[in-house]
């Protein structure tokens, strides 16, 4: 009897155990998530902003998210970390460790579009065009993945991650006036220019 309720509890602990790895990847893999999300939506939030302020054309698109990403860069680590997240998740859900490793993967794709906007003046403004067009796809997309992500983690991480998701993004405060005080710098000097 004692063997057996021994043997019991090792497999019980050994469960929970697994159980508890598994649901600190899916938190994971949450964070990663939101943080991919978080970059593409404010990315496209300041390309827009200045493309409005600045009556900028299109095709600057491109060069707003460079210069963007070198001011605001990606931590090194989020693709390694979300990959060894969805790796343990993929142990025990592959179709979800499939759905999840493509969710990366396209931000990796927009990135490289980027990039080649930026080499070939020629095409930058229709790269420019379906990137905007990409993104405005594919972000509800990552926003229901996340979702349903939360909902094997927990229903108070699923209610707080709907929460956030809801939430309207503005731009900061502080990079606002930033941004006015730079366009007002800007004006001041074409005015300068234009009386001489």
């Amino acid at each position: 009897m004692t063997l057996i309720l021994g043997w019991f509890l090792n497999e019980a602990s050994k469960y929970l155990g697994l159980r508890r790895e598994k649901r600190g990847a899916i938190a994971q893999a949450i964070a990663d998530l939101l943080e991919i999300r978080h970059q593409m939506v404010s990315i496209r939030m300041v390309v827009e902003k200045m493309t409005e302020k600045f009556n900028l054309p299109s095709e600057a698109g491109p060069a707003i998210k460079e210069f963007y990403k070198k001011l605001f860069p990606v931590p090194t680590d989020l693709s390694e970390r979300y990959e060894k997240a969805v790796t343990l998740i993929s142990s025990s859900d592959p179709i979800l460790g499939f759905n999840l490793r493509c969710k990366n993967l396209v931000s990796e794709y927009i990135s490289k579009l980027t990039l080649l906007a930026n080499r070939d003046v020629e095409t930058r403004s229709i790269i420019g065009d379906f990137e905007g067009k990409l993104e405005k796809m594919i972000i509800p997309q990552l926003e229901d993945s996340i979702l349903e992500l939360t909902k094997k983690h927990s229903l108070l991480t699923w209610l707080r991650v709907r929460h956030l998701l809801r939430e309207k993004q503005e731009m900061p405060e502080q990079l606002e006036k930033l941004l006015q005080e730079f366009q007002g710098k800007i004006q001041n000097q074409q005015n300068e220019g234009n009386r001489t």
